[in-house]
């Protein structure tokens, strides 16, 4: 059964116009019309059923089939947050008054696919959520994208720099220059008061190392979460390698306090948000592992 189960979304994926969104069925125009932004055929190419096997890890719970790293599963998980926790980004955290209790930083890095941070953006949107968004620098066509930027900022949420330029430099000289040059790039388009690390898992270096003992403020920033104090204190989890970690997928992107269990999917994750067993958190989700 699940095998034709599996061929048949395959194919709905593959013929014609018809897209599949996890629960029902859309014509092509459905989610252009559904989506608030300005969406071109090309974009909406994201909605497709992935192919079997890739970005629909399957759990069974009872009887009962579940789908992770789904859009669906990610808005559990933020109606769980705002039941428990006071939802903002790393500028706002920065800001607010450090005695509060019951905090959760909401962060993504957008590594690629720049169209799904987007649509993650105008779901917490429409949930009422902030959260802050890293945009990488794309050195192929020498920019940063543009479009999905100025959407997440008209859905009202914090644009930050997701940099790497230690990581291809090797020099920290010129990687500050670099990161200088890139920086006032991106605030043309946005209003850049935090920067967050990539972290570069097929090299040895730690990008963040860039600025420790640097002075952020003469860049016009707030901060770092890898190595501004304000963050020392917070359990940080991540979605890194579409599994919820404290950072164990790369040694270099850890950052606060490790989260104590070992958390084998959303719904776990889920259950210790609901528990509120930690005062304050940080969760980072990367838009290009949640499918629609």
């Amino acid at each position: 059964m699940e095998l034709l189960m599996v061929a048949f979304n395959t194919a709905i994926a593959f013929c014609g116009e018809t897209y599949y969104t996890g629960n029902r069925i859309l014509r092509a125009d459905d989610i252009l019309n559904q989506h608030e932004a300005p969406v071109n055929r090309e974009r909406a190419r994201f909605y497709r059923h992935p192919k079997p096997g890739f970005g629909t890890m399957r759990e069974r719970d009872g009887d009962r089939m579940t789908r992770d790293f789904t859009l669906e599963k990610y808005s559990e998980l933020l109606r769980a947050l705002e039941v428990n926790y006071r939802i903002m980004g790393v500028a706002d955290y920065l800001t607010s008054p450090k005695d509060e209790e019951f905090i959760a930083v909401l962060r993504h890095d957008v590594d690629k696919f720049p169209d799904r941070a987007a649509r993650m953006a105008l779901l917490e949107k429409n949930l009422g959520v902030r959260s802050t968004y890293y945009f990488r620098w794309n050195p192929k066509p020498g920019n940063f994208p543009k479009q999905e930027i100025l959407e997440t900022l008209r859905y009202g949420h914090e644009v930050g720099y997701h940099y790497e330029n230690l990581s291809e430099l090797r020099d920290k000289e010129k990687a500050l220059a670099d990161f200088k040059d890139k920086l006032a790039v991106l605030r043309k388009l946005a209003p850049v008061r935090t920067v967050a690390m990539h972290g570069a898992p097929r090299v040895r270096v730690r990008n963040a190392d860039m600025l420790e003992g640097v002075d952020l403020s003469k860049y016009g920033l707030l901060g770092e979460p890898h190595i501004s104090p304000e963050f020392a204190d917070i359990v940080y989890v991540t979605d890194s390698g579409r599994k919820w970690t404290s950072g164990a997928g790369s040694v270099r992107d850890t950052l606060g306090k490790p989260v104590e269990e070992k958390v084998k999917n959303t719904d776990e994750l889920i259950g210790l948000v609901k528990a509120r067993k930690y005062p304050r958190v940080m969760v980072s989700a990367g838009p290009g592992g949640w499918k629609g």
